[in-house]
């Protein structure tokens, strides 16, 4: 959301937050009966997703961003499905997943 208020662009803010308002309602409704807490989970990060992919993609026309949202993009689904498995063990997995992507990607945003 930075990027939008430096360039004075609320309505990215905006429209990316009542994107992933959207998407994290939904998927309430349809995750919360069939997987109780893991559902609510699911759908927050799915929400979260949601707003990130499109900050990526619409920041674009203010930085230059690498190709970095396939990768990313890829592991959450991959963490968001062991939550079935075992909640704890993709808690520390998307742990260890943030402190690789961090360390990979310091300088991801490159001024125009």
């Amino acid at each position: 959301g930075v990027i939008y208020l430096v360039v004075k662009d609320t309505r990215g803010v905006f429209l990316s937050t009542v994107i992933g308002a959207a998407v994290s309602l939904v998927m309430f409704i349809v995750l919360i009966p069939a997987y109780e807490i893991g559902g609510c989970i699911m759908a927050s990060c799915l929400g979260y997703l949601s707003i990130i992919a499109y900050r990526i993609i619409d920041c674009r026309k203010y930085l230059k961003v690498d190709n970095f949202a396939g990768e990313t993009i890829i592991l959450l689904i991959v963490v968001a499905c062991l939550i079935n498995y075992n909640i704890y063990f993709a808690a520390l997995l998307n742990v260890i997943i943030i402190i690789m992507f961090v360390k990979k990607y310091r300088y991801v945003f490159i001024s125009k």
